[in-house]
């Protein structure tokens, strides 16, 4: 008895979609773990840290601007000089796998900043979203957007 190609097709399906559910949910694991990490360098002001999760050919949306990693990285590195510390309480994390090799994530929540020279603090929300993307073995931020409303300083 020969079975039709299509009812092997069907019969297949689910198992297809169950692999495909388990390759979502590594993926998801691992750029939220990767979102984690790099909003954990950016806490401890290090820029170095920070610009290791960017790939060469990255680029960062910054209020209206458009920066390369190397200038992202000039932008950045005088501010992060300035820091003692950021805290981060992201409340609301999303994770879209767009395939086995790129997921995004968007993410909101609040930023206090603790300068090194002053007791002047800097509090305010902010979204980010984070375009991940896996070359070989390596997950890299091809594309980041941060939106931050103004800001109000506060003493402590």
């Amino acid at each position: 008895m020969r079975i039709p190609s299509a009812l092997l097709f069907t019969l297949a399906l689910p198992a297809v979609a169950m692999s495909q559910n388990r390759n979502d949910a590594a993926v998801k694991t691992t750029v939220t773990a990767l979102t984690d990490s790099l909003f954990a360098a950016a806490g401890r002001a290090d820029i170095t840290a920070v610009m290791a999760f960017f790939g060469d050919k990255s680029l960062h949306a910054d209020d209206g601007d458009l920066h390369t990693k190397a200038e992202l990285t000039a932008t950045y590195t005088p501010l992060y000089a300035k820091l003692q510390r950021m805290t981060f309480a992201r409340t609301r994390t999303e994770v879209e796998v767009l395939s086995p090799t790129a997921a995004i994530v968007v993410t909101e929540g609040s930023v206090h900043q603790v300068p090194k020279d002053t007791t002047a603090q800097i509090t305010g929300r902010g979204a980010w979203t984070l375009v991940w993307q896996r070359v070989g073995d390596r997950w890299t931020v091809l594309h980041m957007h941060q939106s931050l409303p103004p800001t109000h300083a506060s003493t402590r």
